[in-house]
């Protein structure tokens, strides 16, 4: 099992315990009015978290030192040299085919490492209040404390996992809502 499906999985078995621990108040939940959604302030509120994942970012960048980063740099010349020539051997088709994959792997391992960076300090940044769906539910206070508590940390993932993302999702994000603004066209792109 791939590591995506893999935290999916441990995602998807902490909300089943949840709802079993919180099986014997569940009735007691109550719909949440989410029909007045204010456009302008999803705008603002995917701006702000846009806003917060540039600094994780960026702040992933400073402190995540690759110490791979000189032989990923040797390897990524050799295979570039390697490929601009127009016959290979055997033997070198065989070395670029090696140094390309285990330059991928050094990559691959390198954007776990930081995507679990960047998805604990969104989870930390929520953990003290910035949030997405709390934001914006009309009545907070029409749920029960259960509820409450367990939107809070469906939140404080969910905030997590869009921090981490990164800002150029968020955008993609609030470009799409753009396209569905009242008045405005789906834009298209001409060839």
């Amino acid at each position: 099992m791939s590591s995506n499906y893999r935290f999916i999985a441990i995602i998807l078995a902490i909300v089943v315990v949840a709802a079993f621990i919180l099986n014997n108040n569940i009735s007691d939940f109550r719909t949440i009015d989410i029909s007045s959604f204010d456009f302008s302030k999803i705008f603002g509120l995917l701006g702000s978290i846009a806003f917060i994942s540039l600094l994780v970012e960026r702040t992933s960048e400073i402190f995540m030192i690759d110490p791979k980063e000189k032989e990923k740099e040797h390897l990524k010349r050799e295979v570039q040299s390697l490929t601009k020539r127009s016959v290979l051997s055997p033997e070198e088709a065989e070395i670029k085919i090696k140094k390309a994959t285990q330059l991928e792997v050094y990559q691959t391992e390198r954007r776990k490492k930081v995507s679990i960076f960047a998805f604990t300090l969104g989870i930390l940044i929520a953990m003290f209040g910035v949030r997405i769906l709390t934001n914006l539910i009309q009545n907070p206070e029409s749920m029960n404390i259960v509820q409450s508590k367990f939107i809070n940390i469906i939140d404080m993932v969910l905030t997590g996992c869009v921090i981490a993302g990164g800002s150029e999702g968020i955008h993609y994000i609030i470009k799409m809502f753009g396209n569905f603004m009242p008045g405005n066209q789906p834009q298209t792109r001409e060839f």
